[in-house]
């Protein structure tokens, strides 16, 4: 493979788009978890994505996350 190939600017804006949701959620389940913020800011993000399937994937990465960390 070359670097364009893995260059992240190639992908449609979909792509992009779920790539920041899953690094948005990481984010906001280590911030609970640290007790840096409520459990109500992921719910608050999440209700902000107007996106169907995107908030969807950001449940499903927020779920993701939580089970890594043990917390279901």
């Amino acid at each position: 493979m070359n670097m364009k190939e893995n260059n992240l600017s190639n992908l449609d804006e979909h792509e992009k788009n779920l790539i920041n949701l899953q690094k948005h959620a990481a984010y906001l389940v280590w911030k609970v978890e640290e007790s840096i913020c409520a459990p109500a800011e992921i719910r608050d993000f999440e209700n902000n994505i107007t996106n169907p399937i995107e908030r969807d994937a950001f449940k499903k990465f927020v779920s993701d996350y939580k089970k890594k960390l043990g917390k279901i």
